[in-house]
């Protein structure tokens, strides 16, 4: 803005020179006179003409910063929506875009479905191996929540060791599927301590799955799948509940 002003002062300036000119020319008769004032308005322009090729060379370094401040920013902004540790959306991101899915769906009348999902017994694998060990844990869990999805569907870390799927244009049954799949992959896998090569054992999760219903809010939408994935902690673990 401060360039710009500069700039604004310099056109007035150079406007002021050209009325002075004219009103020299139009009151000049002898040739000497004429000559002055024609030596004037070449100073004036090469005066005028440096001025604003500086001018217009500090505004694009301006304009360098902008758009490096303005990548900063989208990038800022970008991290701040990623979950550090596994690199999945993270709460923030839910807490932003979740509530536009709801509304979305609703105003569209297309099915909407959430899956939550719990990595069991989470703390006693941290108090065991080492929060190195629970953290690869939570990546691999990241990576196979990713493989499963595609399209629209997003995965994130909600918190701790609980994380939610959201599946746009999925209705219950495919998202129980899903859900399945997700927990027969994860319950397969042999796990061992990276480092040592010392077996780890079974890692498994808990799944609570819920479809958007009519009119319903945001909130209550996810409480239902956080009911259902309570449940399924307090049945067992491993295994996928569905709030049919």
């Amino acid at each position: 803005m401060r360039l710009l002003k500069q700039h604004l002062d310099l056109s007035g300036s150079h406007s002021e020179s050209l009325t002075k000119a004219a009103d020299g020319l139009v009151s000049s008769t002898s040739p000497d006179g004429i000559r002055a004032i024609i030596q004037y308005l070449i100073s004036e322009n090469k005066k005028v003409q440096t001025e604003v090729n500086e001018l217009n060379n500090r505004l694009q370094q301006s304009q360098v910063q902008i758009d490096k401040l303005r990548v900063s920013l989208s990038d800022s902004h970008r991290l701040g929506m990623l979950d550090a540790v596994t690199s999945l959306k993270n709460r923030h991101w839910l807490d932003v875009h979740l509530p536009k899915e709801v509304e979305a769906a609703a105003h569209a009348k297309e099915p909407l479905s959430i899956i939550m999902a719990d990595v069991d017994h989470f703390k006693r694998i941290n108090d065991t191996f080492g929060h190195a060990v629970g953290d690869e844990i939570l990546r691999r869990f990241a990576e196979l929540l990713s493989k499963n999805i595609k399209g629209r569907d997003t995965a994130a870390r909600y918190g701790g060791e609980e994380f939610i799927v959201v599946l746009p244009q999925t209705r219950l049954a495919g998202a129980r599927n899903l859900g399945e799949q997700m927990r027969g992959e994860l319950e397969s896998k042999k796990w061992m301590h990276h480092r040592t090569g010392q077996p780890i054992g079974k890692v498994t999760a808990s799944f609570g799955i819920a479809e958007l219903r009519q009119g319903e809010e945001y909130d209550d939408f996810l409480d239902r799948a956080d009911s259902k994935l309570y449940e399924a902690k307090a049945a067992g673990r491993n295994r996928v509940v569905v709030d049919e």
